[in-house]
């Protein structure tokens, strides 16, 4: 998937969690998943080699803007995307100023997702196009 070999997936949600991580797998990317942001910083503490972060709104114990800030500072030569997922009233200039690359609205009716099952339609769908 556009060179993305490994993600990071942050949510305090199970459901989105689980379902960011099985859309990313489908596209062939290996997935380490974290329940919150705190674990999520210590997953990338210990190994900060992955290609993309995507981080849900998250509010237990962490929030996304905290977690991409924390992220930014622990970084080394690589630089993972970071993608806020949430409505789309949740991400703003906020999210670029946390450090974030990108946002996409997390698809929540049946008939949306449907629309976001073809790789074709993969790319529209993180940039906020579907």
């Amino acid at each position: 998937m556009f060179g993305v070999r490994r993600a990071l997936v942050a949510d305090d949600s199970s459901a989105n969690r689980v379902d960011l991580g099985k859309f990313l797998e489908w596209m062939g990317v290996k997935v380490v998943l974290a329940e919150n942001g705190v674990k999520a910083i210590e997953i990338y503490e210990r190994d900060p080699s992955f290609d993309i972060v995507v981080l849900g709104r998250m509010n237990a114990g962490m929030d996304s803007f905290t977690v991409a800030k924390l992220i930014r500072q622990f970084q080394v030569a690589k630089r993972p995307c970071i993608v806020g997922v949430g409505d789309l009233n949740d991400f703003s200039e906020r999210t670029l100023k946390a450090g974030m690359d990108t946002f996409m609205v997390y698809p929540k009716p049946p008939e949306i997702r449907k629309e976001v099952t073809t790789k074709q339609n993969v790319l529209a769908f993180i940039k906020g196009g579907v």
